[in-house]
């Protein structure tokens, strides 16, 4: 005896009552283009690394020292700015989703998307705080 399988979720998706397809599909877009930068700028670093025999340290690059490193081709500098690519994604996508429920005229989505934010930021000062 088999038991069937179903499609259907075991809970009913939250319905805003609005066609969010096209804030779905932003958002697809924000993650995607964010992922092929920070791919694009992790692997630039790591061969110019690689080429230039350098040592990747343990810590991401400062804040103040990027710019100037990049000018003097850091392979540290690249992947420290990939790192800043990748936490920066997520935070691009939730407010992309946020406008996209204000758009909408959704407050409590649009709130909820903001309350996210904050948290993602609370998150990414802490981690480039310490």
């Amino acid at each position: 005896m088999s038991a069937q399988l179903h499609d259907t979720p075991a809970v009913e998706p939250v319905s805003t009552g609005h066609d969010t397809t096209p804030i779905r599909k932003e958002v697809a877009r924000v993650l995607e283009r964010g992922f092929r930068v920070s791919a694009a700028l992790l692997g630039i670093g790591l061969l110019l690394a690689a080429l230039q025999d350098a040592p990747l340290g343990g810590k991401a690059v400062s804040f103040s020292d990027i710019i100037p490193d990049l000018l003097d081709g850091k392979a540290t500098a690249i992947v420290s700015l990939a790192i800043l690519a990748m936490m920066a994604t997520p935070v691009v996508a939730v407010l992309t989703v946020a406008q996209g429920f204000r758009r909408l005229g959704d407050r409590r989505y649009a709130l909820a998307s903001f309350i996210v934010l904050l948290v993602l930021a609370a998150s990414i000062a802490s981690s480039l705080l310490r």
